[in-house]
């Protein structure tokens, strides 16, 4: 088959930053089914998976201010157009909280990420 049909529950982004294994600036799919997220990679072939119940939040920054919220520094090293972030922040298997920071531009993702946040239980009420 020449062209395949697109599927809306799978994107490509460069993964920055929270996947053992995975390279930065290095493409990687984001899968959405029912309960999980899903990260892999080809070549050599490897998969994260997230449970949609561990997301605790999505954040959309641009490139400046992920890097000086996250890294503190805000110098930019976008050589075309401007990255786009998304970081999940969830809660790993220890308990303790994590993100997984992915990139794109022209903000193609955010169509994605909103099927993300709808399938995410919402916040309750919480005892300090």
């Amino acid at each position: 088959m020449l062209f395949s049909k697109k599927n809306a529950n799978q994107i490509t982004m460069m993964h920055f930053e929270g996947l053992n294994g995975f390279e930065q600036d290095m493409p990687c799919s984001l899968t959405l089914k029912d309960s999980t997220l899903t990260f892999s990679r080809v070549k050599p072939e490897l998969s994260a998976t997230l449970q949609l119940s561990q997301i605790k939040a999505i954040e959309f920054l641009p490139e400046v201010n992920f890097l000086t919220q996250y890294h503190n520094t805000g110098i930019p090293t976008a050589k075309a157009g401007q990255k786009l972030y998304w970081v999940i922040k969830f809660t790993n298997s220890s308990g303790e909280a994590s993100h997984i920071a992915v990139w794109d531009v022209g903000g193609k993702a955010h169509k994605f990420m909103d099927a993300i946040k709808t399938n995410l239980v919402p916040a309750s009420n919480y005892a300090l």
